[in-house]
């Protein structure tokens, strides 16, 4: 099977979905080696990299409408898809689902939100139906199959991954070391850690606010601020900005609570299934986390502490608790590292391989 995933994302990216990408890519490439092609925007300012997958890296179209971007990169990717001679496409971008569908090509949706625009809508509810379509929680899987009309045993579940060898090269008392070398304000305190972009319903008013009620502990976003931050941060809030994504599993094993405290502001919690919490699991240290739609899906009583989302009362109720009872902690922490072992990239590719596999199959027998 030869898999050609075509993407408008500049990749390599600092965003979530540009490394969800590159995870892909690389697992895919493991599997399939030479039958896998990647075809992505590139950065302006583009890195040296040098990946073992073939990689069409298009030229960055500058400053057009988004509408114009994706019509101009399915022109400049039609030439290299032809050429690839695809068994099947796989894709994030509807644009392009929609596109290499009506010129005969199997495609592969893999859908990980609903849509925020009309356009978005309008195209899936067309071309559905022709599609393969693979899903990251059971509650957007829920949602396609309820909205759509779409049997729900035709949508692939195949949730996000994580590169576990990555965090078990690294050793957490290093890793602490490294950390507090850096900040030396951390050196004998207790670090609550967030990591990933901070955007409206992440959390961080929820953050500032923990951390004026908790002044004997440090508040550290390992990520990009994307909302402004209203009035004066406390002290023991750090704010480190964004980091190579290779550096991430050091700061979470350097951590000793890790912190996910989304609400319903953010306007994808029913389904968002967040990338930094499979990165969080593997990382073996204690998760605090808002019992919130699609969340609980992966984190429960057994392998975190939750507490009820916009309640700062809950908030700080269950992570003193996750602070106080260490052992407690460390027991569910083992248990998110276990879990976790389901759900490297390798096995999401292989996933969904056997349900492009099992659809084909099912598809030449009518």
């Amino acid at each position: 099977m030869k898999v050609c995933y075509i993407t408008n994302v500049a990749v390599p990216g600092v965003e979530a979905q540009s490394f969800q990408v590159t995870a892909m890519s690389e697992a895919f490439f493991s599997v399939l080696g030479k039958d896998f092609l990647l075809i992505s925007r590139k950065m302006k300012e583009c890195p040296a990299v040098a990946p073992p997958f073939q990689w069409v890296r298009l030229p960055a179209p500058g400053r057009l409408p988004r509408s114009v971007r994706y019509i101009l990169c399915f022109f400049q990717s039609l030439p290299h898809v032809v050429r690839f001679r695809p068994s099947v496409i796989m894709t994030r971008d509807i644009f392009f689902a929609t596109a290499y569908r009506l010129l005969g090509f199997r495609v592969v949706y893999d859908m990980h939100k609903r849509f925020l625009t009309r356009i978005g809508d309008v195209l899936f509810r067309l071309i559905a139906k022709k599609l393969l379509i693979t899903t990251v929680s059971e509650s957007l899987q829920n949602y396609i199959a309820s909205t759509y009309a779409i049997p729900k045993e035709k949508i692939c579940l195949a949730r996000n991954g994580v590169f576990l060898e990555r965090f078990d090269a690294i050793d957490r008392v290093d890793a602490r070391r490294q950390l507090t070398g850096r900040v030396p304000l951390l050196k004998d305190k207790k670090i609550i850690l967030y990591s990933g972009t901070m955007s409206e319903g992440k959390g961080l008013d929820d953050i500032t606010a923990m951390a004026e009620r908790k002044k004997d502990v440090f508040f550290v976003i390992v990520g990009a601020l994307h909302i402004s931050t209203a009035g004066v941060v406390p002290s023991n809030v750090i704010c480190l900005g964004h980091q190579e994504h290779q550096d991430v599993p050091l700061f979470l094993k350097a951590a000793d609570v890790l912190l996910l405290p989304y609400s319903r502001s953010l306007g994808i919690w029913q389904t968002h299934s967040a990338l930094k919490m499979f990165e969080y699991m593997a990382s073996g240290t204690p998760i605090v986390a808002s019992r919130l739609g699609a969340i609980c899906e992966m984190l429960n009583e057994s392998n975190a502490f939750l507490f009820e989302p916009e309640s700062l009362e809950s908030f700080e109720e269950t992570l003193s608790y996750a602070l106080e009872h260490t052992e407690e902690a460390s027991q569910k922490a083992i248990q998110a590292y276990d879990d976790i072992h389901e759900f490297t990239w390798e096995k999401r590719v292989r996933r969904v391989l056997e349900y492009i596999k099992v659809s084909q199959e099912s598809r030449s027998s009518r």
